[in-house]
C-alpha cells in the first residue's frame, strides 16, 4: 500500500533512471575543466557524441558513469565534467 501512489512506470524510472538519454541536455549542464566550452576540443567531442547511434551513446554513458541510464530527472541532471 505504501506503494500505490506510483505507477508500473514511474516506479521503474525511479529504480533503472530514464531510458531516454538526451545528450543536448547533458551538454547544456556539462561543466569543463581545462578548456572552455568553446574550445575546439569541447566542440569536437559534442559532435562525435551527437552523431553516435543510441547504442553507442548508451555505451558512452556506461563508460563515462558506470550506469547505460540517465538519472531521475534525466541527464541534465548528471554531473558530468570534461576535463584535461
Amino acid at each position: 500500500a505504501a506503494l500505490s501512489f506510483v505507477t508500473p512506470d514511474e516506479l521503474e524510472e525511479l529504480i533503472c533512471g530514464e531510458p531516454h538519454l538526451d545528450f543536448k541536455a547533458l551538454e547544456a549542464g556539462a561543466q569543463y575543466d581545462g578548456f572552455s566550452p568553446k574550445s575546439d576540443v569541447a566542440r569536437w567531442f559534442w559532435e562525435v557524441v551527437h552523431s553516435l547511434s543510441a547504442q553507442q551513446q548508451q555505451q558512452l554513458l556506461q563508460f563515462a558513469t558506470g550506469c547505460d541510464r540517465a538519472p531521475v530527472g534525466g541527464l541534465g541532471k548528471l554531473r558530468f565534467v570534461l576535463q584535461r
